[in-house]
């Protein structure tokens, strides 16, 4: 059997699964396209995947929310499962992941964003490596996103910040700190993100954007925090 990551997908359009096949064919994936609830389960256990695509709506039935049933039923929730739908109403997809699917793509198939939720599932670099680039916006757009993200803090030292994320993030992201601790020694706007590792699906990083003109206030903090620890032991 090929050492690639195998994705086993249904649906029963025969349209969509020449979409996925040719998005799955062009990030290296061994995969196996159904086209019936009934021969999905077959190969479920014959194939082995390490992802599947439910299309939710077979044969007009709702038949994929059953498919995923049987799949935790089955085999637990250790197997990733998508499910890809025409449905955009939030309360079908949170239902469905609530019924047991580990995330939910609309119909039409946007290549880039099944592509990046295929590459996170499967953790894999040769796949990500193959998923559409992002373009950067021109300075000029009057286009703006403000998004929160935990991060958790691992380490805080002098000049650097490592911390762990289960959101993706990728090498130069840019974005500001929130925590009011953070704003009083990184008075930045803009910081940069250094990913260092992957394991299990969460991220780890530093940043290291520490001036020596905060250096003072670094060593302030990290005083007042060790003698926190300190009362605390």
């Amino acid at each position: 059997m090929s050492d690639k990551k195998r994705v086993l997908f249904v649906d029963d359009n025969k349209m969509d699964r020449l979409i996925l096949s040719k998005i799955l064919e062009q990030l290296d994936l061994d995969y196996y396209a159904t086209s019936s609830a009934k021969e999905f389960i077959s190969q479920v256990k014959n194939y082995r995947p390490d992802l599947c695509l439910v299309d939710l709506n077979i044969n007009l039935n709702n038949d994929g929310r059953i498919l995923v049933r049987a799949i935790r039923n089955t085999l637990g929730d250790q197997l990733p499962i998508i499910i890809i739908s025409a449905v955009e109403e939030s309360k079908e997809i949170a239902l469905n992941l609530k019924n047991g699917a580990n995330d939910f793509v609309c119909k039409p198939i946007d290549k880039a964003i099944l592509s990046s939720k295929i590459s996170n599932f499967l953790n894999s670099p040769d796949i990500k490596s193959k998923v559409l680039p992002l373009f950067r916006l021109p300075p000029s757009s009057p286009s703006k996103v403000k998004m929160e993200l935990d991060l958790v803090l691992v380490e805080l030292g002098e000049t650097m910040i490592k911390f762990k994320s289960k959101t993706h993030l990728t090498n130069g992201c840019i974005f500001k700190l929130a925590n009011s601790f953070f704003q009083e020694i990184l008075p930045y706007e803009n910081l940069t993100i250094t990913v260092i590792g992957v394991d299990q699906g969460v991220y780890s990083g530093v940043i290291k954007e520490i001036n020596e003109e905060n250096i003072d206030k670094v060593r302030l903090h990290l005083s007042k925090l060790q003698k926190v620890s300190s009362n605390e032991i």
